[in-house]
């Protein structure tokens, strides 16, 4: 487990930093999920405490990597399809699948899955250039990674380099709203690809308890995050989803994870992941 934490303390900055240091823009409505409005404003002190959550949450980079370290095999039945992204003609659902679809990029570049990431990269360029957000994923990136297919180290920091080239997004980006939504997106489909990923480990594996644990204080900051936001009717949707998740996790104490309560955990994170990627 101390390679686990020593990940988590080495990678935090994470996609929210790279995919959302430019402006968004968009518009319509999803079936579920109201559009995004984000002519909100927001006490100074809320948008410091909203700062303080996108930098203290982990990146889908980091959630892959713990993964790896664990020995966990990949495996693709779990990703989102990436030719599903002509799909997503809406803000919201083009901003919760940029989270999606940049979590299964990272999965794909740590497991060596290198032609899967350039699609992965594509449907992520794609959907940051709906969203107005250029500059990180572009034609020079997939040209870098596929020069570099036979070197795994080499790609992976080309994918980080792209999460962590902005340090300022939050002082110059007003669009916070857009922001917790590719967030969630991401956190969800991290969630969703850990739980299915570590039903392949023995239950007495302690990993899995020390895994969910952690993901329960996540949990409450991604909650924290999106309730500074919540007068929004799209990030209120979001942040009753992550409400009712929270009512399960709140059965997880320090005792191992009861097997039910994993089971409860697994299957409403994928109800609510397979309704953003439909």
């Amino acid at each position: 487990m101390n390679n686990i934490k020593k990940s988590l303390l080495l990678l935090t900055a994470g996609i929210m930093t790279a995919v959302l240091s430019e402006s968004c823009s968009g518009g319509g409505t999803t079936t579920n999920t109201q559009n995004i409005d984000t002519a909100d404003a927001i006490s100074t002190t809320a948008y410091d405490e909203a700062k303080f959550i996108f930098y203290s949450l982990p990146s889908p980079v980091e959630t892959a990597l713990i993964l790896e370290q664990l020995g966990i095999k990949y495996n693709d039945e779990y990703l989102s399809p990436a030719s599903n992204v002509s799909r997503y003609n809406t803000q919201t659902s083009q901003a919760l699948n940029l989270g999606i679809y940049s979590a299964d990029l990272s999965f794909c570049a740590l497991y060596e899955q290198n032609q899967a990431a350039i699609d992965y990269l594509a449907a992520v360029k794609k959907l940051s250039e709906q969203l107005g957000i250029v500059g990180f994923f572009n034609d020079s990136t997939i040209q870098k990674i596929q020069d570099n297919m036979n070197n795994k180290n080499k790609i992976v920091s080309i994918v980080s380099d792209c999460y962590t080239r902005s340090t300022n997004f939050l002082e110059e980006d007003e669009r916070n709203e857009i922001a917790s939504t590719v967030l969630v997106g991401g956190w969800v489909e991290g969630l969703y690809l850990s739980l299915k990923m570590l039903e392949t480990l023995p239950p007495e594996d302690n990993n899995i308890d020390d895994i969910v644990k952690n993901q329960k204080f996540t949990l409450d900051d991604m909650i924290g995050l999106l309730k500074e936001f919540s007068k929004n009717d799209g990030i209120a949707y979001l942040f009753k989803q992550m409400q009712q998740l929270k009512t399960i996790y709140d059965k997880v104490g320090t005792a191992k994870v009861d097997r039910k309560v994993y089971a409860q955990l697994t299957e409403k994170i994928t109800e609510i992941r397979n309704e953003y990627i439909q």
